[in-house]
């Protein structure tokens, strides 16, 4: 059984390796996202297995432009595997420069040190690239 603490771990340690600059988040998405793995976004299709996580990441990265993210957490709460975050997502260019940031709230589960659920739930808008008329004020 996963505890609060384990859990919380597991989430805080994905986001530190998907926002290492130095990094490639493919392969942080590949080391915490367990194989069977589902992730939903707000306005954006379901994934299943992690392949698909990735795609879907690199799919995002390339429309909005941006190279990782960096989580500021505003609030973590856990429930044994599950950890509901309130965060806000700093989307960075590769020299660490911010293109956006997305208020976001989710909900991920962990068993056996893997994120086997993960949903975020924000406002599709927030996610395009600043200088178009989507000035964050977040």
């Amino acid at each position: 059984m996963t505890t609060d603490r384990d859990a919380a771990h597991v989430v805080r340690s994905f986001f530190d390796a998907v926002g290492a600059l130095d990094g490639e988040p493919g392969a942080a998405f590949r080391a915490w996202l367990a194989p069977g793995c589902i992730w939903q976004n707000s306005g954006a299709p379901t994934c299943h297995g992690v392949d698909a996580c990735v795609a879907l990441l690199d799919g995002a990265r390339s429309s909005i432009g941006f190279h990782t993210w960096v989580v500021e957490y505003r609030g973590v709460a856990t429930d044994a595997d599950l950890v509901l975050t309130e965060r806000l997502d700093r989307l960075v260019d590769v020299d660490g420069v911010e293109v956006t940031t997305i208020p976001v709230m989710g909900a991920l589960r962990v068993e056996d040190g893997q994120i086997v659920e993960w949903r975020d739930y924000f406002w599709p808008e927030d996610a395009r690239p600043r200088g178009n008329g989507a000035e964050s004020d977040h």
